[in-house]
């Protein structure tokens, strides 16, 4: 029996990436170029990101390739007429350590070359071969080429880029066989908001190595970045005045792209240089239209599209051949994982095989080129409210904000399945090799529990309206209004200690004092489910739990205790005599006022203690600062003492507070008072809550067990040890059990590259 044979069309990234990993796993295949040369220059330069450079590793081609490479060390922003923006000197330094690898630039030219070299038979590579059509997809596939020799295989990868034959041709034959991949319908995807020029030249003195900046006008935006021997790669991206599909999308000459650079020679890039000083030290310079699409279908019968043939995001982010080493890598694990199971594969086989890449493909390449699409409307400052917030804002993001996002980007990548993983690591590890599980909550559940939490805001009103109770009087008045009081303190705590996640720090959630005073004003049970609610929309982003950084400033975590006790010191001893004596209305006042003051003042103190620890501790590096496990010591020591300190209240308040009440109910007829009303309330929000993050912690595979019996666990102890220290106890089992998930299992990761 002939060995299984994949016939590959196209040989730049995509096509040279797939023959290098079918030659080590084995597998037979043909490669068909239709350039006279594997590796021509058509002056384009490509980045290397982290996700992509693992793979390359693997294979054992990217010690041939980092020679080649300049990396990114320093990203600057610049602004229009050549403003400096925000500077980020620890760029390389940071993506190295939290990804194992930095951002490199090189000519595209000599990574298709690396990639060429690095196979060992090279008879299976043929250029100067165009494809003609397909003449058969079904038991197997047959080609013809313009010099009309034909050849045969089992599937046809179609990696011939943006003007992809193998899709014309897929579609001509699906139009021709059925009416479920009409062309036009698949061609509606495929845009074009933009057009860009690219080139190189001589790096100018006033530019350091390892250096890249950005800089954004009306309408256009730039790219700069050094490169090797002294090269520097530039681009610029310019918005069309409309929308163009495929067959509308433009074509451009050597002369278009010289005649849009004079036009915008003026342009101040970077410290002075202008455009027209690149123009003039250019080697290479070509215009492109931006197309941008992923395709609803990649494959029919036993044809599939891999790369820029299936998918095209705008090269502002570098993903593109990144996307296609990806999906290179995808597909040959699909194939060997296939051919394992001992007789070739069959059309049913194949086609799951090509349904399972595109399941998993569609959705991460089409996150890739949406979060480019918006990046770009940024940068061109695309209307007044974006060109405000990037020139203020995005464009001065600090490294500890910009990291995340490439962490983001990075963790979902494959890895080559049947090859071991080089031991280069960072301190983020890939999504396949931890426990936790990222994927987005669906919008409908979202919403549910979002609405159920502001239903509960809405009980105290109702209540009011509907059962009008006096205010608690006497014994009962001083111990319920001390008993609340002592549930603020963890409700505090945890907006405080949520205040400092770094994912949190341009949202509504950022800072705690808002939160506190429209408390003070309106309510802590109105205000509470409202920031619930909040939370439970931001938190059902796919990467909520992985990977954006868990940690909070680990020096902010080291003050939480201290602050905890200087704040909370007077007003907790007010509230125990509250307790257990009588007391005035004066007292009383006295006692509020005393928790309001500790309640804005803990996030005071944090800033301080802050401030303090940093002066007198060593400065950690980024990766550690965002994704380090520092901070989990003192969080379990600020919430264990929460947790204390409020379940003993409860305990006390329920001995000798709780008969007070039941008399004043008694002579209120059963109505409830105001303060009565409120600790109801409180409750049924934190056991709500509670149900709430249980369900999504093993949601997400952060914990495993019985679902009802871990609600029924929260609400019991909402009962007999209070709802705050529940909500203490709760939030601080979550940050162990969440830091846990985050942590890479080999024997886990080993077992998840076998399903």
């Amino acid at each position: 029996m002939a060995p299984f044979k994949v016939i590959i069309v196209g040989g730049s990234v995509a096509g040279l990436t797939l023959a290098n990993i079918l030659e080590q796993y084995g597998i037979e295949y043909i490669l068909f170029e239709k350039h006279a040369t594997i590796a021509p220059q058509l002056g384009a330069s490509i980045a290397i990101l982290p996700h992509g450079s693992r793979i390359l590793d693997q294979l054992g081609i990217y010690e041939s390739v980092e020679p080649m490479t300049m990396p990114l060390n320093i990203l600057q922003a610049v602004g229009p007429k050549g403003v400096p923006l925000g500077r980020i000197d620890l760029f390389g330094d940071s993506l190295e350590e939290i990804l194992g690898y930095r951002m490199r630039f090189l000519d595209r030219q000599n990574l298709l070359q690396a990639l060429f070299d690095n196979i060992q038979d090279k008879s299976k590579i043929h250029t100067s071969c165009q494809v003609f059509k397909i003449d058969d997809l079904n038991e197997g596939v047959k080609i013809t080429l313009r010099d009309g020799s034909t050849f045969q295989g089992d599937i046809l990868v179609g990696a011939d880029g943006v003007h992809s034959r193998i899709r014309q041709e897929i579609w001509r034959i699906a139009d021709s066989e059925t009416l479920g991949h009409k062309q036009a319908r698949m061609n509606q995807p495929i845009v074009c908001n933009y057009k860009a020029f690219f080139g190189i030249c001589k790096r100018p003195q006033e530019i350091r190595e390892t250096f890249g900046f950005k800089t954004f006008n009306q309408g256009r935006s730039y790219l700069c970045v050094t490169g090797p021997d002294d090269k520097m790669y530039y681009f610029g991206f310019f918005k069309t005045p409309d929308t163009n599909t495929l067959e509308e999308i433009p074509r451009y000459t050597a002369d278009d792209a010289n005649k849009l650079v004079a036009e915008y020679a003026d342009d101040v890039i970077y410290n002075g240089v202008t455009l027209g000083h690149l123009q003039a030290r250019s080697t290479n310079l070509a215009m492109v239209p931006v197309e941008e699409y992923v395709l609803e279908k990649c494959f029919y019968k036993r044809a599939i599209l891999i790369g820029d043939a299936f998918h095209k995001i705008n090269p502002l982010s570098g993903h593109g051949g990144n996307a296609a080493i990806e999906s290179a890598t995808l597909l040959a694990n699909l194939l060997k994982t296939a051919l394992l199971q001992g007789s070739p594969p069959d059309n049913n086989t194949i086609q799951h095989l090509f349904s399972k890449f595109q399941r998993h493909r569609r959705p991460r390449t089409k996150r890739l080129m949406e979060g480019t699409r918006q990046l770009q409307r940024l940068e061109v400052l695309d209307n007044p409210v974006l060109k405000f917030v990037h020139l203020n804002f995005t464009s001065k993001l600090s490294v500890e904000g910009l990291t995340p996002t490439h962490a983001e980007a990075s963790c979902p990548g494959p890895s080559l399945q049947f090859l071991p993983l080089k031991a280069r690591r960072g301190l983020v590890a890939f999504e396949k090799e931890v426990k936790v599980r990222s994927k987005r909550r669906p919008a409908a559940t979202t919403r549910i529990w979002a609405v159920t939490m502001l239903l509960t805001a809405l009980l105290r009103p109702m209540m009011s309206i509907y059962f009008p109770g006096p205010d608690s009087t006497g014994e009962s008045s001083g111990a319920l209004q001390a008993y609340i009081g002592m549930t603020t303190i963890a409700i505090n705590g945890l907006w405080v200690v949520e205040s400092h996640r770094w994912e949190l720090l341009i949202s509504p959630r950022s800072s705690a004092i808002p939160y506190v005073l429209a408390s003070i004003a309106f309510g802590w049970e109105l205000v509470l489910p409202i920031y619930f609610a909040l939370h439970i929309y931001q938190s059902a982003s796919r990467t909520f739990y992985y990977p954006f950084p868990r940690t909070i400033d680990s020096r902010v975590a080291k003050a939480l205790p201290i602050g905890l006790l200087m704040a909370y010191t007077i007003p907790v001893l007010q509230a125990v005599t509250s307790l257990s004596q009588t007391e005035g209305q004066g007292t009383l006042v006295s006692t509020q006022r005393a928790f309001a003051f500790a309640h804005l003042s803990l996030p005071i103190l944090l800033r301080v203690g802050k401030s303090v620890f940093k002066k007198y501790s060593v400065e950690p590096s980024v990766g550690v600062l965002l994704f380090g496990n520092q901070d989990l010591k003192y969080l379990s020591r600020f919430f264990t003492m929460g947790f204390l300190l409020t379940s003993t209240v409860h305990l006390v308040f329920v001995s000798q507070g709780l008969p007070s009440l039941l008399s004043d109910i008694s002579d209120s007829k059963i109505v409830p008072s105001t303060e009565g009303v409120q600790v109801g309330c409180l409750t049924l929000t934190v056991v709500v809550w509670s149900l709430f993050v249980v369900w999504d912690l093993r949601r997400v595979k952060i914990i495993k067990g019985s679902l009802p019996m871990m609600m029924l666990g929260a609400a019991a102890g909402s009962v007999f040890l209070g709802p705050a220290a529940v909500l203490a106890a709760l939030w601080g089992w979550r940050e162990h059990a969440w830091a846990q998930s985050r942590i890479a299992d080999k024997l886990e990761y080993q077992a998840s590259q076998g399903s």
